[in-house]
Protein backbone atom coordinates (compact mmCIF):
# COMPACT_ATOMS: atom_id res chain seq x y z
CA UNK A 1 0.00 0.00 0.00
CA UNK A 2 0.80 3.04 -0.93
CA UNK A 3 0.40 6.38 1.30
CA UNK A 4 1.85 9.64 -0.64
CA UNK A 5 0.64 13.74 0.36
CA UNK A 6 0.01 15.88 -2.98
CA UNK A 7 -0.27 19.32 -2.09
CA UNK A 8 0.11 22.44 -4.49
CA UNK A 9 3.20 23.73 -3.01
CA UNK A 10 5.48 20.17 -2.44
CA UNK A 11 8.38 19.63 -3.70
CA UNK A 12 7.31 16.62 -5.14
CA UNK A 13 4.64 17.99 -7.05
CA UNK A 14 6.37 21.04 -8.29
CA UNK A 15 9.15 19.11 -9.62
CA UNK A 16 6.56 17.06 -11.27
CA UNK A 17 4.82 20.15 -12.74
CA UNK A 18 7.64 21.90 -13.64
CA UNK A 19 8.44 18.51 -15.92
CA UNK A 20 5.37 18.40 -17.40
CA UNK A 21 5.16 22.18 -18.35
CA UNK A 22 8.17 21.15 -20.31
CA UNK A 23 6.58 18.21 -22.07
CA UNK A 24 3.40 19.67 -22.79
CA UNK A 25 4.88 23.51 -24.06
CA UNK A 26 4.99 22.26 -28.13
CA UNK A 27 1.48 20.82 -27.66
CA UNK A 28 0.25 19.23 -29.91
CA UNK A 29 4.00 19.12 -32.16
CA UNK A 30 5.60 17.00 -29.04
CA UNK A 31 5.80 13.60 -29.14
CA UNK A 32 6.27 11.13 -26.28
CA UNK A 33 9.10 9.45 -25.52
CA UNK A 34 9.74 5.95 -24.93
CA UNK A 35 9.72 6.72 -21.40
CA UNK A 36 6.41 8.18 -21.51
CA UNK A 37 2.56 7.89 -21.57
CA UNK A 38 0.19 10.29 -23.35
CA UNK A 39 -2.79 10.72 -21.19
CA UNK A 40 -6.00 13.11 -21.35
CA UNK A 41 -6.90 15.02 -18.01
CA UNK A 42 -10.06 16.79 -17.91
CA UNK A 43 -10.47 19.72 -17.34
CA UNK A 44 -13.65 22.63 -17.10
CA UNK A 45 -14.70 24.48 -20.64
CA UNK A 46 -16.54 27.70 -18.83
CA UNK A 47 -18.16 28.62 -21.99
CA UNK A 48 -20.05 25.27 -22.15
CA UNK A 49 -19.80 23.86 -18.61
CA UNK A 50 -18.34 20.77 -19.87
CA UNK A 51 -15.28 19.02 -18.83
CA UNK A 52 -13.45 18.10 -21.94
CA UNK A 53 -9.94 16.49 -21.99
CA UNK A 54 -6.41 17.71 -23.01
CA UNK A 55 -3.69 15.65 -23.97
CA UNK A 56 -0.44 15.68 -21.66
CA UNK A 57 2.30 13.42 -21.27
CA UNK A 58 3.64 11.39 -17.82
CA UNK A 59 6.76 9.75 -17.10
CA UNK A 60 6.21 6.08 -16.96
CA UNK A 61 9.81 5.42 -14.75
CA UNK A 62 8.38 7.48 -12.08
CA UNK A 63 5.11 7.71 -9.85
CA UNK A 64 2.81 7.51 -12.21
CA UNK A 65 -0.38 8.31 -9.63
CA UNK A 66 1.67 11.49 -8.19
CA UNK A 67 2.64 12.95 -11.88
CA UNK A 68 -0.61 12.49 -12.78
CA UNK A 69 -2.65 14.13 -9.95
CA UNK A 70 -0.04 16.92 -10.07
CA UNK A 71 -1.51 17.71 -13.44
CA UNK A 72 -5.15 17.94 -12.69
CA UNK A 73 -4.02 20.04 -9.33
CA UNK A 74 -2.05 22.80 -11.66
CA UNK A 75 -4.51 23.10 -14.04
CA UNK A 76 -4.62 23.15 -18.03
CA UNK A 77 -2.20 24.75 -20.56
CA UNK A 78 -5.05 25.39 -23.06
CA UNK A 79 -6.77 28.69 -23.19
CA UNK A 80 -10.48 28.44 -22.38
CA UNK A 81 -9.83 25.36 -20.21
CA UNK A 82 -10.20 25.87 -16.36
CA UNK A 83 -8.71 24.07 -13.57
CA UNK A 84 -11.23 21.75 -10.94
CA UNK A 85 -8.95 21.45 -8.05
CA UNK A 86 -9.26 24.02 -5.58
CA UNK A 87 -5.83 25.78 -4.51
CA UNK A 88 -6.68 25.32 -0.58
CA UNK A 89 -7.62 21.74 -1.15
CA UNK A 90 -4.77 19.71 0.08
CA UNK A 91 -4.99 15.51 -0.49
CA UNK A 92 -3.50 12.07 0.76
CA UNK A 93 -4.01 9.27 -1.34
CA UNK A 94 -3.35 5.08 -1.02
CA UNK A 95 -3.60 2.73 -3.44
CA UNK A 96 -4.31 -0.90 -2.49
CA UNK A 97 -5.78 -3.63 -5.25
CA UNK A 98 -7.06 -1.49 -7.75
CA UNK A 99 -8.55 1.63 -5.98
CA UNK A 100 -7.05 4.98 -5.57
CA UNK A 101 -8.18 6.17 -2.54
CA UNK A 102 -8.49 9.98 -1.93
CA UNK A 103 -8.54 11.34 1.36
CA UNK A 104 -9.28 15.90 0.87
CA UNK A 105 -8.82 17.97 3.62
CA UNK A 106 -11.53 19.85 5.40
CA UNK A 107 -11.19 22.41 2.70
CA UNK A 108 -12.92 20.40 0.53
CA UNK A 109 -16.37 20.92 2.75
CA UNK A 110 -16.65 24.44 1.55
CA UNK A 111 -16.63 23.57 -2.44
CA UNK A 112 -20.26 23.93 -3.86
CA UNK A 113 -21.90 20.91 -5.19
CA UNK A 114 -21.26 21.87 -8.61
CA UNK A 115 -17.59 22.16 -8.58
CA UNK A 116 -17.33 19.06 -6.26
CA UNK A 117 -18.94 17.11 -9.60
CA UNK A 118 -16.71 18.44 -11.63
CA UNK A 119 -13.68 17.76 -9.96
CA UNK A 120 -15.25 13.92 -8.78
CA UNK A 121 -15.69 13.61 -12.86
CA UNK A 122 -12.37 14.91 -13.86
CA UNK A 123 -10.31 12.45 -11.12
CA UNK A 124 -12.13 9.56 -12.05
CA UNK A 125 -11.35 9.97 -15.67
CA UNK A 126 -8.44 11.14 -15.78
CA UNK A 127 -6.81 8.30 -13.29
CA UNK A 128 -8.40 5.41 -14.38
CA UNK A 129 -6.19 5.59 -17.26
CA UNK A 130 -3.74 4.35 -15.42
CA UNK A 131 -3.27 0.56 -15.55
CA UNK A 132 -2.80 0.13 -11.95
CA UNK A 133 -6.27 2.58 -11.21
CA UNK A 134 -9.62 0.47 -11.45
CA UNK A 135 -11.26 2.65 -9.22
CA UNK A 136 -11.86 5.86 -7.12
CA UNK A 137 -12.89 6.15 -3.48
CA UNK A 138 -13.49 9.87 -1.99
CA UNK A 139 -12.80 10.61 1.72
CA UNK A 140 -12.83 14.01 3.43
CA UNK A 141 -11.03 13.84 6.95
CA UNK A 142 -10.57 10.37 6.57
CA UNK A 143 -14.32 9.58 6.93
CA UNK A 144 -15.77 8.11 3.36
CA UNK A 145 -17.88 11.07 1.38
CA UNK A 146 -21.71 10.56 1.61
CA UNK A 147 -24.02 10.49 -0.86
CA UNK A 148 -27.29 12.97 -1.05
CA UNK A 149 -28.91 10.26 0.79
CA UNK A 150 -26.83 9.43 3.49
CA UNK A 151 -25.23 6.63 1.86
CA UNK A 152 -21.97 6.54 1.12
CA UNK A 153 -20.33 6.99 -2.30
CA UNK A 154 -18.58 3.95 -2.59
CA UNK A 155 -16.16 3.03 -5.79
CA UNK A 156 -16.48 5.11 -8.62
CA UNK A 157 -15.18 4.38 -11.86
CA UNK A 158 -16.37 5.05 -15.20
CA UNK A 159 -19.15 3.05 -15.60
CA UNK A 160 -20.84 4.81 -12.61
CA UNK A 161 -19.84 8.53 -13.22
CA UNK A 162 -20.80 10.59 -15.99
CA UNK A 163 -18.40 12.45 -17.85
CA UNK A 164 -20.50 15.65 -17.70
CA UNK A 165 -23.30 14.98 -15.15
CA UNK A 166 -26.44 17.44 -15.31
CA UNK A 167 -24.58 20.66 -13.93
CA UNK A 168 -24.53 22.58 -16.62
CA UNK A 169 -25.12 26.64 -16.56
CA UNK A 170 -28.41 26.26 -18.24
CA UNK A 171 -29.37 23.73 -15.21
CA UNK A 172 -28.33 25.99 -12.28
CA UNK A 173 -32.19 27.49 -11.24
CA UNK A 174 -32.33 30.55 -8.41
CA UNK A 175 -34.51 29.38 -5.75
CA UNK A 176 -35.35 31.29 -2.55
CA UNK A 177 -34.85 30.30 0.86
CA UNK A 178 -35.96 31.55 4.47
CA UNK A 179 -33.39 31.42 6.57
CA UNK A 180 -33.05 32.63 10.46
CA UNK A 181 -30.14 34.96 11.91
CA UNK A 182 -29.69 36.35 15.24
CA UNK A 183 -31.59 40.13 15.94
CA UNK A 184 -28.78 42.69 16.82
CA UNK A 185 -29.49 42.30 20.57
CA UNK A 186 -28.38 38.58 19.79
CA UNK A 187 -31.27 37.20 21.95
CA UNK A 188 -33.77 36.04 19.12
CA UNK A 189 -33.69 34.69 15.83
CA UNK A 190 -35.32 37.04 12.88
CA UNK A 191 -36.14 35.94 9.19
CA UNK A 192 -34.12 36.59 6.18
CA UNK A 193 -35.14 35.70 2.85
CA UNK A 194 -32.03 34.84 0.52
CA UNK A 195 -32.06 34.18 -3.50
CA UNK A 196 -29.26 31.24 -4.10
CA UNK A 197 -28.44 29.47 -7.61
CA UNK A 198 -28.66 26.03 -6.95
CA UNK A 199 -28.12 22.72 -8.76
CA UNK A 200 -31.80 21.08 -8.65
CA UNK A 201 -30.02 17.47 -8.45
CA UNK A 202 -28.21 18.53 -5.14
CA UNK A 203 -30.36 18.33 -1.94
CA UNK A 204 -32.16 21.79 -0.83
CA UNK A 205 -30.80 21.19 2.87
CA UNK A 206 -27.29 21.32 1.98
CA UNK A 207 -27.84 25.11 0.31
CA UNK A 208 -29.91 25.92 3.87
CA UNK A 209 -26.98 25.09 5.98
CA UNK A 210 -24.37 26.42 3.81
CA UNK A 211 -26.51 29.77 3.61
CA UNK A 212 -26.37 29.57 7.28
CA UNK A 213 -22.55 29.32 7.70
CA UNK A 214 -22.08 31.78 5.38
CA UNK A 215 -24.15 34.59 7.02
CA UNK A 216 -27.12 37.21 6.29
CA UNK A 217 -26.69 39.71 3.67
CA UNK A 218 -29.03 42.34 5.68
CA UNK A 219 -27.64 44.58 8.22
CA UNK A 220 -28.62 44.27 11.47
CA UNK A 221 -28.78 40.25 11.19
CA UNK A 222 -25.78 38.13 12.60
CA UNK A 223 -24.71 34.66 12.21
CA UNK A 224 -24.57 31.92 14.56
CA UNK A 225 -23.62 28.99 13.33
CA UNK A 226 -20.08 28.89 13.87
CA UNK A 227 -17.98 29.84 10.14
CA UNK A 228 -15.58 26.66 10.77
CA UNK A 229 -18.62 24.84 10.55
CA UNK A 230 -18.54 22.34 7.19
CA UNK A 231 -21.55 19.97 6.44
CA UNK A 232 -20.66 16.15 5.89
CA UNK A 233 -23.86 15.40 4.50
CA UNK A 234 -27.66 15.65 4.54
CA UNK A 235 -30.15 13.51 4.05
CA UNK A 236 -34.34 13.98 4.79
CA UNK A 237 -36.24 10.78 5.43
CA UNK A 238 -39.79 10.24 7.00
CA UNK A 239 -39.79 14.51 7.66
CA UNK A 240 -36.49 14.31 9.27
CA UNK A 241 -33.42 15.70 8.37
CA UNK A 242 -30.11 14.52 9.49
CA UNK A 243 -27.57 16.61 9.02
CA UNK A 244 -24.28 16.07 9.47
CA UNK A 245 -21.67 18.54 11.09
CA UNK A 246 -18.38 18.76 11.37
CA UNK A 247 -16.56 18.94 15.18
CA UNK A 248 -15.93 22.52 14.81
CA UNK A 249 -19.78 23.18 15.39
CA UNK A 250 -20.02 21.98 18.73
CA UNK A 251 -15.89 22.41 19.99
CA UNK A 252 -17.42 26.12 19.07
CA UNK A 253 -20.84 26.04 20.67
CA UNK A 254 -19.25 24.17 24.14
CA UNK A 255 -16.95 27.87 24.78
CA UNK A 256 -20.28 30.09 23.72
CA UNK A 257 -22.93 31.42 26.54
CA UNK A 258 -26.57 29.54 27.10
CA UNK A 259 -28.18 32.38 24.46
CA UNK A 260 -25.43 31.62 21.53
CA UNK A 261 -26.27 27.83 21.74
CA UNK A 262 -29.85 27.84 21.50
CA UNK A 263 -29.83 30.38 18.96
CA UNK A 264 -27.35 28.27 16.93
CA UNK A 265 -29.32 25.51 17.08
CA UNK A 266 -32.82 27.27 16.43
CA UNK A 267 -30.98 29.16 13.36
CA UNK A 268 -30.54 25.28 11.31
CA UNK A 269 -34.04 23.64 12.70
CA UNK A 270 -36.22 27.04 11.65
CA UNK A 271 -34.68 27.44 8.69
CA UNK A 272 -34.87 23.56 7.44
CA UNK A 273 -38.31 23.40 9.10
CA UNK A 274 -39.40 26.08 6.52
CA UNK A 275 -38.46 23.08 3.73
CA UNK A 276 -41.74 21.18 3.02
CA UNK A 277 -40.44 17.97 3.66
CA UNK A 278 -38.89 18.90 6.98
CA UNK A 279 -40.88 18.94 9.77
CA UNK A 280 -37.71 17.73 12.54
CA UNK A 281 -34.12 17.81 12.68
CA UNK A 282 -31.69 15.45 13.61
CA UNK A 283 -28.01 16.61 14.08
CA UNK A 284 -25.23 14.12 13.86
CA UNK A 285 -21.57 14.92 14.17
CA UNK A 286 -18.82 13.44 12.27
CA UNK A 287 -21.59 10.63 11.51
CA UNK A 288 -21.82 10.27 15.17
CA UNK A 289 -25.10 10.65 17.10
CA UNK A 290 -24.33 13.33 19.67
CA UNK A 291 -25.16 13.11 23.71
CA UNK A 292 -24.95 16.53 24.64
CA UNK A 293 -27.70 19.40 24.76
CA UNK A 294 -26.75 23.13 24.24
CA UNK A 295 -28.93 25.98 24.85
CA UNK A 296 -31.00 23.31 26.74
CA UNK A 297 -31.85 21.47 23.39
CA UNK A 298 -30.67 18.06 23.62
CA UNK A 299 -28.76 17.04 20.33
CA UNK A 300 -29.48 13.14 20.96
CA UNK A 301 -33.49 13.03 19.52
CA UNK A 302 -34.79 14.85 16.64
CA UNK A 303 -35.46 18.73 17.37
CA UNK A 304 -38.96 20.26 16.43
CA UNK A 305 -39.19 23.97 14.88
CA UNK A 306 -39.10 26.76 17.94
CA UNK A 307 -41.31 29.36 16.98
CA UNK A 308 -40.82 31.25 20.14
CA UNK A 309 -37.40 31.78 19.65
CA UNK A 310 -38.61 33.89 16.00
CA UNK A 311 -38.96 37.57 16.41
CA UNK A 312 -41.03 39.49 13.81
Amino acid sequence: MRVRHVRIFGFSVFAAVVLLSALTAFGQRYRAQPNQQSVDVYFLDAATGQLEPEGNYIDKTGDMVAELLAVVQKGPHTTGLSKVWPDSVSMSYTLENGVLKLDFSDDYASMVPEDELYLRGSLVYTMTQLADVNALQFFTGGQEMLRGDGKPMGLMNKSVVEINPVISPSEVVTQQFVLYFANEQKTNLVKEVQSVNVNPNEPAEWYVVEQLIAGPTQDGHYAVVPPETKVRGVRTESDICYINLSKDFTDKLSTADFTTQRLAISSIVDSLTELPNVKKVQFQIESDMPDQSYGGIDLSKPIARDEGIIKN
